[in-house]
């Protein structure tokens, strides 16, 4: 019975269950157009305050930000699944609070581990990772963060917004 104990924890603990941040109670996934007000809820709400509240915001270019984004709509394509989408979608929601940016220019949208939503065409949108934030003026994309920023949130906001040469974590590393 001994070594029957030993082989169960061993299971468990090879399924990460109850040692990682997204243990078995995160196994639950959101898929479709969301909110954050969805990812303050069980079970997604531990991750989300975690990293807001942890996240420290650069205040000197957030105070740039309300006029950049101005007119500017920005769609976010993110994993409740994911780590990546864990770590920067709460501090990027921060960054929005903190420049007083209006809510109702973000659309958030939730995607399964197959890269599916209903009622969003993510093909069309060339989404290859997650968290995606996609900034656009008069429905023509301006660039995007993808996965991680290169530098902050902040820095590549401000880059993208102000039109400066601007390579996204993905495309840097190539």
């Amino acid at each position: 019975m001994h070594g029957l104990k030993h082989i169960v924890l061993l299971f468990l603990v090879g399924m990460g269950m109850g040692t990682s941040p997204t243990g078995a109670a995160d196994r639950e996934i959101l898929v479709g157009e969301i909110t954050p007000q969805d990812l303050r809820e069980v079970p997604y709400g531990g991750w989300y305050r975690e990293h807001y509240e942890d996240y420290e915001v650069q205040t000197a270019p957030v105070s740039e930000l309300p006029a950049l984004l101005e007119g500017v709509d920005v769609i976010i394509v993110m994993g409740t699944w994911c780590p990546d989408s864990q770590r920067q979608v709460p501090p990027f929601y921060k960054i929005l609070t903190a420049a007083g940016v209006a809510m109702s220019r973000v659309d958030l949208w939730a995607v399964d581990m197959d890269f599916a939503a209903p009622d969003l065409d993510v093909a069309a949108l060339g989404i290859t990772n997650t968290p995606t934030f996609i900034f656009s003026r008069n429905g023509k994309e301006l660039n995007r963060i993808v996965e991680s920023p290169v530098e902050s949130l902040e820095q590549d906001m401000l880059a993208i917004l102000k039109g400066a040469a601007y390579r996204h974590a993905k495309l840097a590393a190539d």
